[in-house]
């Protein structure tokens, strides 16, 4: 990655789905906002549902990108992450695919393994080793997918000549992959970091809900993924940022995509509006 891509890092906004925010027209109004003050992406939770033992609304993620993509210009969208196993791979690549037509070319998708509560719930397998393979499978599906031209797979995800027109804009569409972060010393997270558009890490579940990724653990990130993504994105994500000397250690770091991360057990509605209309804090 280049020092200088580094030391400018493009700003965005990370929102959750549930509880206060699970409100699909004011998520609308607020990326709406976040475009119009200048952010360069919004992104999006993809849960079903976060406590089974408490009732709690959540927003579908997809139905809110849509509305967005076709009332804003400019700021990147997508959803952060989609629980890929979980999903009918075609579908996925049919729903992304139009809202890149849509966007006129500015989304990202954003993968991972997603929470347990979102398989168990609906019967699907909760084995973390089947959910990763079907997440590499998918992926791969995804790209040969958006190629437009008939394609065939056998494994863990199958088609059958099967294939998505019309095509994304973007060639290739960007994805990110979650990674686990610090902590996760397994190979198959990090060869799937290196083989995608931006890695995206996800602190320990072990950690509060307001922790956040520290400059070391970009630094961390950055060693070990090393030149494997060379035009990609690290993406760092914390609580409310104080302006450009927030971002700077995280840029040294290696980090070129930063995200202010809401969350309803630490930032309420109105804080958000009010972050996100302070705009990004870039100098």
């Amino acid at each position: 990655m280049g020092q200088g891509a580094a030391l400018t890092p493009r700003c965005g906004v990370y929102v959750p789905t549930y509880g206060e925010f699970a409100d699909p027209g004011k998520l609308i109004e607020l990326g709406c906002l976040a475009a119009e003050r200048g952010w360069d992406g919004f992104f999006l939770w993809d849960h079903i549902i976060i406590d089974r033992d408490h009732a709690v609304g959540v927003c579908d993620a997809w139905p809110v990108l849509g509305a967005l993509a076709h009332v804003t210009s400019g700021i990147q969208l997508g959803p952060l992450i989609t629980p890929l196993a979980r999903r009918e791979v075609g579908k996925v690549a049919h729903e992304v695919a139009t809202l890149d037509q849509l966007s006129g070319g500015r989304m990202i998708l954003g993968v991972g393994l997603g929470i347990d509560n979102d398989y168990s719930a609906f019967g699907h397998p909760t084995d973390l080793r089947w959910r990763a393979a079907t997440v590499d499978a998918g992926i791969e599906a995804l790209r040969g997918l958006w190629s437009g031209e008939p394609v065939s797979q056998d494994g863990d995800v199958v088609l059958d000549r099967a294939s998505v027109l019309p095509r994304p804009v973007q060639a290739p569409l960007p994805i990110w992959t979650a990674i686990r972060w610090p902590g996760s010393g397994a190979q198959g997270p990090i060869r799937r970091a290196a083989r995608a558009q931006g890695v995206f890490p996800v602190l320990p579940k072990w950690q509060p809900p307001d922790a956040v990724l520290s400059p070391e653990d970009v630094a961390s990130l950055v060693a070990v993924l090393g030149s494997d993504l060379p035009a990609g994105y690290v993406v760092a994500h914390g609580g409310c940022s104080t302006g450009p000397e927030t971002l700077a250690p995280y840029a040294e770091a290696g980090m070129n995509y930063w995200l202010e991360a809401f969350h309803p057990k630490s930032h309420t509605l109105d804080e958000a509006f009010a972050r996100v209309e302070a705009g990004p804090p870039r100098g």
